[in-house]
């Protein structure tokens, strides 16, 4: 895969599965440093996966010179994590021209722990 992550998401460790036909996957490898103080996977954490996720799965259909930017995001966190990985996957709902909405669903293990959607504008270069 040719597609190169943002530093950020690097640094999170998250790994591209699969991202092809405004669908994508990826997963993270839980470390202590993803964990709060109740040694549960930080909120914000699983956030940012679905975040990456769904702007993976724009990132497979958009043309050269488009990119889009979050405009806003509703999470609901379902379970608490424990697990060693998360797992998400992102699908396009709804794209036009100037916006695009995906949904994104983080797993540990087959457990659903959390919902996102996700609404981007997508800006010309």
């Amino acid at each position: 895969m040719n597609f190169v992550l943002s530093p950020f998401a690097q640094y999170v460790g998250i790994e591209i599965i699969e991202m092809v036909h405004g669908k994508s996957r990826i997963l993270l490898n839980i470390q202590p440093f993803h964990k709060n103080q109740l040694g549960i996977v930080h909120g914000g954490v699983i956030s940012t996966v679905a975040d990456v996720a769904a702007g993976l799965a724009i990132a497979s259909t958009t043309e050269k010179g488009q990119i889009p930017l979050t405009t806003d995001s509703y999470i609901s966190y379902l379970k608490a994590v424990r697990g060693e990985q998360l797992d998400c996957n992102a699908e396009i709902i709804h794209k036009s021209n100037k916006n695009i909405r995906v949904e994104s669903s983080v797993y540990s293990g087959d457990e659903l722990i959390a919902k996102a959607m996700i609404s981007f504008a997508v800006k010309k270069d």
